[in-house]
């Protein structure tokens, strides 16, 4: 039996207690709430290629009752532009990540803004107990690196061991760059550890026991449309600043196996791995490790891990987790990925403070929680997901509390309960069961399901943090019911989901998660400002995709035939690459024989004409005639002298 043991008072002298009674008084008097805000500095740190991250130090407002709203506009402009509210954070420390801590502060991002242009933000603090104020500030977002602009190292086809690259400077980065891409030099590693201002581009990497791409410390850097196999693909580390890594095909080890998953599971490599802030990857494939894109876990250590963009990523086979987005620290953004055959969709283990942003990925065939907030992540942010898996649908299973989260306008259907997969269960045929926030989480608008293949369907419940009915928490949600597991529609029209153990653990490819034209949760999204208030219908889609939307572009894009400065655009600007590069070198070459010669003109001319608009504008900058044919006859003399390939690392213009 426990005692309560009973406190021993000293007695004290009149005078004495009359002191200290005084004493207390002036110190509770001294210590009472402060409702009213004083704003602090106001930053914008790390600027990406399309969103802005603000951070607004405050003190006070100790009833929680001010507000933050943003509006921006680009700079000349008129008509302004609603943004998300910014994100309250409370200062703390989280001792399950090592004593990692964060200051009070709003932050948040404005997104889905047009690279190298500059904005007026004006931002609204209210409070109505006083300290209210408005601040506007001039910020722009980054330029997309200019690819034939540098000092130029052509790389020629064949095996050149390792590449150690030198740093270049702002406005002439170095750029080590395949003389073919469809023959590229290949390399045991590249190493640009340390150094700045270089661009990777067009290579192959085969290194399966080790890492392929090693940029710690890097900064200002570019890694493009390389191929990598390894152990390790790209890592990024010790706070490495404002690269861009983007349409790489990244390939590890790990296979789709039951043995393959969890975070004890037979699965090993970090596809893409990132420290620091300002970091972009994008565009990319990546397949078979442990964790395909993830942030480094810094615990008992120290790392910037703000303002880091995720998108647009193929991301298929993970052992553990698809993005691993743990210990980040404000204005991380996870957005438009997909996902296929992972065992864990997101993680968010933990978030310190926030907000990360997870909005509009799809995901199928997770195996365990599509969302993983553990380790008492705190500010996560998650909108406009769409999720088909077995077992429960909109789940998570946290062993931990998880706070101050954002659940809106998700849109998740559950299957049979296949049993444990690997000692790990995908949730016994929820809707939705999403546990476990401490009680200051806020979720609505979230539509969830569970297929007619599942038998018994259990209740749909939300921990926030007792157990309580989804409906009862989420006033507008909506659980779908009459779901076929053999074809998804009305949602997924064509779609089919697993119902066997031996279905989920079979390799898929990716799937077309659009709604259709009948889908039960077009229009029922709530409008969130500067997120989804450019909707098509009467009001926003529940889930990642608009009802007609085109198909997000997932994983490494197609090059376009006669885009030499890679801005996915054939215009004005390629002819001028065309121009310097001719019979010098290879950044014109659109037949892949390594030089720029008449016959790449023919078919830059035809890329040209079939841009339309673009060639419109652009016509006036074509050859006449008369050097068009000089130009040929050039290029047909060219092919009987043949420059001859150049050997690595040896060619600079």
């Amino acid at each position: 039996m426990f005692k309560v043991a009973t406190p021993r008072l000293k007695a004290v002298p009149f005078l004495g207690l009359c002191s200290l009674v005084l004493a207390l008084t002036f110190s509770l008097s001294h210590v009472k709430a402060i409702d009213s805000i004083t704003a602090g500095s106001l930053t914008a740190p790390f600027p990406t290629f399309e969103n802005l991250s603000f951070e607004w130090e405050f003190s006070g407002d100790d009833n929680n009752n001010a507000s933050v709203d943003i509006q921006y506009r680009p700079v000349g402009s008129t008509t302004w532009s609603q943004g998300m509210p910014l994100r309250r954070v409370e200062g703390g420390t989280n001792n399950n990540a090592g004593g990692q801590s964060w200051t009070t502060k709003y932050s948040g991002s404005l997104f889905g803004l047009d690279p190298g242009t500059n904005y007026e933000v004006q931002l609204d603090l209210t409070d109505p107990n006083g300290g209210s104020q408005q601040q506007s500030i001039n910020v722009g977002t980054r330029a997309l690196p200019d690819f034939t602009q540098g000092t130029l190292v052509e790389l020629a086809p064949g095996f050149h061991g390792e590449l150690v690259v030198e740093s270049g400077t702002p406005g002439n980065p170095m750029i080590y760059r395949s003389q073919q891409f469809d023959n590229p030099a290949q390399f045991s590693s590249i190493d640009l550890q340390g150094k700045s201002n270089v661009i990777i581009m067009g290579l192959e990497v085969n290194s399966p026991n080790g890492h392929g791409i090693k940029a710690n410390g890097a900064s200002d850097f570019v890694i493009a449309r390389n191929t990598i196999n390894a152990r390790h693909g790209i890592r990024a580390l010790s706070d490495a600043t404002n690269g861009y890594i983007v349409d790489n095909i990244v390939q590890g080890q790990t296979v789709w196996a039951e043995n393959s998953l969890g975070a004890s599971g037979n699965n090993v490599g970090e596809g893409i791995e990132i420290s620091g802030p300002g970091n972009v990857i994008a565009y990319n494939t990546v397949r078979g490790f442990r964790d395909n894109i993830s942030t480094l876990e810094f615990e008992g250590g120290t790392a910037d891990q703000r303002s880091i963009d995720i998108h647009n990523n193929e991301i298929l086979v993970a052992g553990d987790d698809g993005v691993e987005a743990d210990f980040t620290q404000g204005n991380v953004r996870v957005y438009e990925n997909r996902i296929t055959d992972a065992f864990i969709g997101i993680s968010t283990q933990p978030t310190l403070g926030g907000p990360t942003y997870i909005m509009r990925n799809v995901m199928y065939n997770v195996t365990s929680v599509p969302f993983k907030p553990n380790r008492f992540s705190t500010g996560d942010v998650i909108m406009h997901n769409t999720v088909v898996k077995v077992g429960s649908g909109l789940f998570t299973n946290s062993g931990n509390e998880y706070s101050n989260a954002l659940f809106r306008n998700n849109l998740a259907i559950g299957g049979v309960d296949v049993g444990d997969i690997n000692g790990y269960s995908a949730g016994n045929s929820r809707p939705a069961d999403l546990r476990n926030c401490d009680g200051s989480c806020d979720y609505d608008y979230d539509a969830v399901g569970i297929t007619t293949a599942a038998s018994p369907i259990n209740s749909a419940r939300i921990y926030n943090p007792n157990s309580t009915p989804f409906l009862t928490v989420e006033q507008n949600g909506m659980i779908l019911t009459g779901i076929s597991a053999a074809d998804m529609g009305p949602l997924f029209p064509g779609v089919s989901q697993p119902t066997t153990k031996t279905q989920v653990l079979t390799e898929h490819m990716p799937q077309d998660l659009r709604l259709g034209n009948s889908a039960p949760v077009i229009d029922q999204a709530e409008v969130i400002p500067g997120v989804n208030d450019d909707f098509l219908g009467s009001g926003p889609d529940m889930g990642a995709y608009e009802a007609g939307q085109e198909l997000p572009t997932y994983g490494q894009r197609a090059l376009v035939v006669g885009d030499f400065n890679y801005d996915f655009d054939v215009d004005s600007g390629d002819l001028s690459v065309f121009q310097t590069s001719y019979g010098v070198n290879s950044l014109g070459d659109t037949n892949g024989n390594g030089s720029t010669d008449g016959l790449d003109f023919l078919v830059f001319q035809r890329a040209l004409s079939a841009s339309g608009a673009t060639a419109t504008q652009s016509v006036s900058v074509v050859p006449e005639p008369s050097g068009l044919l000089l130009m040929i006859v050039a290029g047909i003399m060219g092919l009987g002298r043949r420059r001859s390939l150049a050997p690595a690392c040896q060619l600079k213009y």
